[in-house]
């Protein structure tokens, strides 16, 4: 129980982070509502909080199945945060921050190992676990896919192959079968 309270403590700090910093944007863009559908600083914080709760399950706590349960309570209690009707969710910054990683950009730098692109992306499909809506994560990566695919500079195919199999293996192949398609 308190490695679950840790996690959520944790988590709600990146939350209080994160609606500060979107406030703080809104009034200095001096608009009513500022809403953006992508947040790649939140998410690389919420990946961090993953990799440092993974290490103490797998180092303190030896792989014990009572930790790795209240670990997975805790990510799914942040990662289902509801950030209030009719604005993005946590399921659409994840899907677009999968595809910032699968254009071969990460935080920043345009020049990434694939290696580096590919494990960062098995961490976004490990918290993807966690997420309630998967149907909105879905539909917002077949419309990212789709501008990908349709952007003449993007060639790197083989990720998109790869991730889709990670993919079919947590959701079956019915759930990305459209995804699957666009690439053939």
């Amino acid at each position: 129980q308190i490695f679950k309270e840790y996690v959520i403590h944790e988590g709600d700090i990146l939350i209080e982070e994160r609606k500060k910093r979107i406030e703080k944007k809104r009034q200095k863009k001096k608009l009513k509502i500022y809403d953006p559908q992508h947040d790649p600083a939140y998410i690389d914080k919420v990946l961090a909080l993953y990799r440092r709760s993974k290490l103490l399950y797998e180092n303190a706590f030896e792989r014990s199945a009572t930790f790795r349960n209240r670990m997975a309570e805790g990510f799914e209690k942040i990662l289902n945060h509801n950030w209030g009707d009719g604005r993005h969710q946590t399921e659409s910054f994840v899907a677009n921050y999968l595809d910032m990683l699968l254009q071969g950009k990460y935080l920043g730098k345009k020049s990434v190992a694939d290696e580096t692109i590919l494990k960062v992306c098995q961490e976004v499909l490990d918290i993807f676990k966690f997420l309630k809506s998967r149907d909105s994560f879905i539909e917002s990566s077949k419309r990212l896919m789709a501008l990908r695919l349709l952007n003449p500079k993007f060639n790197k195919y083989t990720r998109e192959t790869e991730i889709l199999s990670r993919l079919k293996a947590e959701l079956g192949g019915q759930n990305i079968g459209e995804l699957q398609f666009m690439l053939t």
